[in-house]
Formats: C-alpha cells, sequence, structure tokens
C-alpha cells in the first residue's frame, strides 16, 4: 500500500522563510485545541537540481493537545541539515550588508522563550493511489492510540489535492504540546530532488510570509507569485563561498565553487489568493555563464 521510509535523522541547513502561519497541512488532534498567533520560520535553498527546505513551526495554544502535522514532498527526501543558528546566522549577514536599506524589525530581535513540541510519530509515505490517503491517516492514528479521531473530509481533500498534483509523497507526524504558557517550536527539514522552488501555500490558512531564499540565479522566474505581490523586498544580494561557509559549511556541497544570491520577500496574507503554491524556476550559475559569454 504504501512504502513508508526511516524517520528522517535531520540537521540544519539554511535560509529562512520566516512565515507567521502554517505551510505544512496542520490538523487538531483535540476538538478543543485552538491556533493562537501560529508563525512558522522556514528557509528555502535551491541548486536547480535538489531543494532544501527548513521549517520551525512556533504555535501558541488554548490548552494542551496533539496535533498533525503533514508536508507535501516533490520526491523521497534524504538527509539534510537542521540547526535553528543558521537562520540567525543568515539574519546577521543581511545586516552586516544593509548599505542603508531597510531591514524588517524582526532581523533584530532577541529570541524569544519557547517549549519544544514532543514528536510522538514521524513517518514519510508514498500513496500509490489517492484512495490509500484516508486508509493510512486512520493506520496511523490507531497506531498512535488515536483511533477515536476521525479526520474529516475537508482535511484529507488538501492531501488529494497535492496528489493530483503529483506530490505523492508526504511527512506526517504527530506532534504533542504540553503546556500552553509558551510558544511551542518544531523544526522540520527536508531535502529532495526538484527543478523548480517550490513551497506548499494551499494548506487551508492563507498567512503573512517572511521569506529569504537562498539560489544562483538573481532573477528568478516566478510563476505563480512575484515581485507585484511582494508587500516587502530585499534586492537580491551576492553571497560569496566565504559567507555561506560561515553560515554552514555544508553548503558549500550544496552550491560547489558557486556564488549564490540570496533573496528576501514578504507575501502578506491580503497579497495572496491562497489557491496557487509558491513556484519558482531559475537558471543554474553554468547557464548564466553562457548569457554573460555571448
Amino acid at each position: 500500500m504504501k512504502k513508508v521510509l526511516v524517520p528522517l535523522l535531520l540537521i540544519t541547513f539554511l535560509l529562512i522563510f520566516s512565515l507567521p502561519g502554517q505551510s505544512r497541512i496542520l490538523i487538531p488532534l483535540d476538538d478543543a485545541l485552538e491556533f493562537n498567533n501560529h508563525q512558522e520560520y522556514a528557509g528555502l535553498l535551491w541548486n536547480t537540481e535538489e531543494l532544501i527546505t527548513v521549517q520551525k513551526l512556533s504555535l501558541e495554544v488554548n490548552r494542551p493537545g496533539k496535533l498533525l502535522a503533514i508536508m507535501p514532498l516533490t520526491s523521497p527526501p534524504t538527509d539534510t541539515y537542521q540547526n535553528e543558528d543558521v537562520i540567525y546566522k543568515s539574519q546577521e549577514n543581511f545586516i552586516a550588508r544593509r548599505r542603508g536599506m531597510t531591514l524588517p524589525e524582526y532581523f533584530y530581535e532577541d529570541r524569544a522563550d519557547f517549549s519544544t513540541m514532543d514528536k510522538q510519530k514521524s513517518e514519510i509515505v508514498e500513496f500509490e493511489n489517492q484512495e490509500q490517503i484516508k486508509e493510512f491517516l486512520e493506520e496511523l492514528l490507531t497506531e498512535a492510540g488515536l483511533d477515536d479521531i476521525e479526520v474529516n473530509e475537508l482535511d484529507i481533500s488538501k492531501l488529494t489535492d497535492y496528489y493530483q498534483k503529483n506530490y505523492s509523497w508526504f511527512h506526517f507526524s504527530i506532534l504533542e504540546i504540553t503546556g500552553s504558557d509558551l510558544p511551542a517550536v518544531n523544526i522540520e527539514s527536508w531535502r529532495t530532488v526538484s527543478k523548480q522552488l517550490f513551497y506548499p501555500l494551499v494548506t487551508g490558512n492563507n498567512p503573512d510570509r517572511f521569506l529569504t531564499v537562498i539560489m544562483e540565479d538573481p532573477l528568478p522566474d516566478f510563476q505563480t507569485y512575484g515581485w507585484q505581490d511582494f508587500s516587502f523586498y530585499i534586492p537580491p544580494q551576492i553571497t560569496p563561498p566565504v559567507t555561506l561557509a560561515g553560515i554552514h559549511p555544508g553548503l558549500l556541497d550544496f552550491y560547489p565553487g558557486r556564488g549564490v544570491h540570496t533573496h528576501y520577500w514578504e507575501l502578506a496574507a491580503t497579497d495572496t489568493d491562497g489557491e496557487n503554491d509558491l513556484l519558482v524556476g531559475g537558471r543554474s550559475i553554468r547557464d548564466l555563464l553562457k548569457l554573460l559569454r555571448k
């Protein structure tokens, strides 16, 4: 019925895609559990062949409880890097190179106190047909001792919609929030094969999104949202190898011998229709050099 990978050993990579709101599909496993002031800090690293996505989910809740977090993926994920420090190092790099530019206020804010979400169960699954989705959800909840929970058809339809868009891989995590005094945080990351920069936005919520993206192309090809949709942006900045190594040495392997560009985009909730995912294309450094030589 399904192919299940060993839960990822997650370490961190970079990029911030700091996003108040969820771009994972979040399903409360308690009817009384409410999300308040949910935020997500995420990062996208793309080298035109592979995509690394880092997400830091932060939720304020009205009471302790459990939730199911689901991420659609472009391919089976491999090990990646996870460390919250890279998010802040990226911000520090923007600050050091701001040259009179206005930067978001949260770049300068101290890290807030938080509690950690406990991961009760984690599975990466490939579905062979969409009928398997509901069956798997019921099986997952039963194995977690939550067989009294019934996932509604609206939540199932969010998954089938992604399946119909050729995203057949999903990461399922059952997370437990044990307190409600501090924001609860969960960090995940995935490295997948992807010929375009992809981030799911059609998840049943439409929050403000603050994106920092590292890619080779300074003028990416926006296939859905574009410059005209951004409520704030920082022009792309060249990020040399020495800077990449200072953020995380593993980035030199991901962008071997290449200069890359760091982008910052904001998408306010009022700027998007919630009907399209973020899809962006771009050229590799080799293609860009060929253009310069013409």
